[in-house]
């Protein structure tokens, strides 16, 4: 009888590193509860907005951090942060891929289109290996006259406090 044929030999391809003293970002996914659909929209004090980070740094390099800076469409910043100032530290392989994942849950931010920007930076954020500068766009929404960028946590005659519209008028 004729013997089976052998499988076929597959080369493993090798791992692509990041050039010598630097990184970069490998790909970002932004989901609101899941949702990846455009246009991005989450009402406001409700849902999560996510953003999963995906990068590749030289390995011999200390652990780099991730951070982002929120603004108006129109460029006003809202808030920035970094998993540096959050006391996280991204966990990367042996070949310096690492991924990290941003959450925003109960956004108290006003009816308006927002943009984010996302850097890989070194271990101590100050220098900025790439950065994707408005790599999305969300839309917040809610029925209410209230103007500004925030909901402001507060309360009326000592009352419970007030974190977001608790429900549109």
């Amino acid at each position: 009888p004729d013997a089976a044929p052998a499988p076929p030999v597959v080369a493993k391809a090798p791992a692509v590193s990041a050039p010598k003293g630097t990184g970069y970002i490998l790909d970002m996914k932004f989901s609101v509860d899941g949702r990846t659909e455009k246009p991005l929209q989450i009402r406001a004090g409700a849902g999560c907005f996510s953003v999963d980070v995906a990068f590749r740094i030289d390995p011999t390099l200390p652990t780099p951090n991730i951070a982002f800076s929120l603004e108006t469409t129109s460029g006003v910043s809202v808030s920035s942060g970094s998993t540096m100032f959050d006391g996280v530290r991204p966990v990367i392989d042996a070949q310096g891929v690492g991924k990290v994942r941003l959450d925003f849950p109960n956004l108290p931010l006003m009816r308006e289109k927002y943009r984010i920007t996302i850097y890989l930076c070194c271990e101590r954020v100050i220098h900025v290996y790439e950065q994707a500068t408005h790599c999305a766009e969300i839309e917040v929404l809610h029925d209410g006259n209230e103007q500004g960028v925030v909901f402001l946590p507060h309360s009326w005659d000592a009352g419970p406090v007030v974190m977001a519209p608790a429900r549109d008028a």
